[in-house]
């Protein structure tokens, strides 16, 4: 059972349960709080749940520049990485939490590309950077 309580900021919620990690989060509203504490508990309940602490809290250009660092390197050719890392730290998605990374906007991101006389292969090509499996299991194996 979730706990909520009035902060000079807002409404805090708490979940405690065996097995799963202590989380708390601060909203605006109580409703806010009520509706998070919900799902949170609905996830639990249904054995779904992951956490996100770790999601909320990193941007894309964190993990990019990760990458680039120790991975990048690795490879056999890391130039044309290099750069294609490069250009996606110079967008505006990269300064946002991976957690609130959405389809949207990397549609918007491709529609831009499109517009500026990019090659539908040169786009696939950035993409499957920022989107691959690999970008998030590397990183994860070097924790």
């Amino acid at each position: 059972m979730a706990t909520f309580r009035k902060r000079s900021n807002g409404w805090q919620a708490r979940i405690q349960r065996k097995g799963y990690p202590g989380l708390n989060k601060t909203f605006h509203i109580r409703k806010e709080a009520e509706s998070w504490a919900r799902n949170i508990e609905s996830e639990m309940d249904k054995g779904n749940f992951v956490s996100r602490v770790q999601a909320e809290n990193t941007t894309l250009a964190e993990l990019l520049t990760r990458y680039l660092k120790e991975i990048t390197p690795q490879k056999k050719h890391p130039s044309v990485e290099t750069y294609r890392i490069k250009a996606w730290l110079r967008t505006s998605l990269s300064k946002r939490f991976v957690s609130n990374i959405r389809s949207a906007d990397y549609a918007t991101i491709r529609d831009a590309r499109i517009n500026q006389g990019m090659s539908a292969s040169t786009i696939k090509l950035e993409f499957a950077i920022t989107t691959s499996p690999y970008l998030l299991s590397h990183l994860l194996m070097l924790s």
